[in-house]
């Protein structure tokens, strides 16, 4: 489970409409940044990659997504100080998998909040 519902009411508050606005918007936003991260570490952009990491994170950390947090955080880490670059191949496709796994369950949980 990568989405703890629970501890996401507790840290908003129990206003499930907000609580599906932010999942609503980050279903929307995660694809699209996650292939936007992907286009510029593969265009050594790592400015940019740097940006797109730190803009992601603030999303993962408020749903308390730690694995995605974990890897954003190498992500924008090795991004700004150009280390461990060979590792970016491979952190970019962990970022995949777990933007498709988050918005499965994601996906799931949101359809029992309110539209």
């Amino acid at each position: 489970m990568y989405v703890n519902i629970e501890n996401l009411k507790k840290f908003l508050g129990s206003d499930e409409a907000f609580i599906a606005l932010l999942m609503d918007k980050f279903i929307q936003e995660c694809p699209k940044e996650t292939a936007r991260l992907k286009e510029f570490a593969g265009q050594n952009n790592w400015e940019r990659t740097k940006a797109v990491s730190h803009k992601m994170l603030s999303s993962t950390k408020i749903f308390g997504l730690l694995e995605f947090t974990f890897i954003l955080k190498q992500v924008e880490e090795f991004s700004e100080t150009r280390t461990n670059l060979e590792k970016m191949e491979d952190l970019v496709y962990k970022v995949e998998i777990e933007c498709k796994n988050v918005l499965a369950e994601m996906k799931q949980i949101r359809a029992t909040l309110p539209k």
